[in-house]
């Protein structure tokens, strides 16, 4: 979900099959800042570029990562 109201900036290919969405916030205050909401399914994917949001719309649901191997807590590609 987003932090905070924004505009989609890039939806695209993150890794291990995933994707995902950068957003450039701004504050009820007026600070601006970018977050990029990482391992998403791309199926799952709500936004487009040059749409605005509002805090708390939902991007995304997290993706399934492909071709990782989680060993004794260090991910491994």
């Amino acid at each position: 979900v987003a932090v905070c109201n924004g505009e989609v900036l890039e939806v695209k290919d993150f890794y291990c099959d995933t994707h995902q969405v950068t957003v450039k916030h701004e504050t009820e205050d007026g600070r601006k800042f970018i977050i990029r909401y990482g391992e998403l399914d791309p199926n799952s994917i709500t936004v487009k570029v040059g749409q605005k949001v509002s805090q708390k719309d939902i991007l995304g649901k997290t993706g399934k990562l492909v071709g990782i191997v989680v060993i004794s807590g260090f991910e491994i590609f």
